[in-house]
């Protein structure tokens, strides 16, 4: 092979490796805001019953608290994962699924604490005439049956 094959054979990997690594970083960026936006909405959907200048003081919170929030999404993820993986195992093992179950469980509850946190100075914020506007949504046992098929 002659230097200037050598070269162009170089050239052409680094472009290649450049060119995987910008698509990668590309993937986790946009993937860092279809994540940010799933929550949004999730917490938009939990914020209905609550009145909008509520709502938004909310969403600032949450906004400005984007890292916790967006780490405790990501470990509540990685425990889900780890839990299906378990429940595929061959042969299943009980007491690490019911660990990984309570893991799950676990990380819920550090998102819901979150959330809830910030709704919880939202509303000790709003002046007592908004708050009177808050409206439970419906509930859950309201649509929740369960059939004998």
């Amino acid at each position: 092979m002659t230097r200037t094959s050598r070269s162009t054979m170089a050239l052409a990997a680094a472009l290649l490796v450049s060119i995987c690594f910008n698509l990668f970083a590309a993937g986790a960026m946009l993937g860092g805001h279809l994540t940010e936006r799933r929550v949004a909405v999730a917490a938009g959907r939990v914020l209905e019953a609550y009145p909008p200048a509520i709502r938004r003081d909310v969403m600032r919170r949450l906004i400005a608290e984007r890292a916790e929030l967006m780490e405790a999404v990501a470990e509540l993820r990685q425990a889900r994962q780890a839990m299906f993986a378990q429940m595929r195992a061959d042969p299943l093992d009980r007491a690490v699924l019911a660990r990984t179950m309570a893991e799950v469980r676990d990380r819920i509850s550090t998102v819901q604490a979150l959330l809830q946190n910030a709704l919880l100075a939202s509303i000790e914020a709003a002046p007592a005439a908004e708050r009177q506007s808050i409206r439970p949504p419906a509930q859950f046992g309201d649509r929740f049956e369960l059939r004998e098929e």
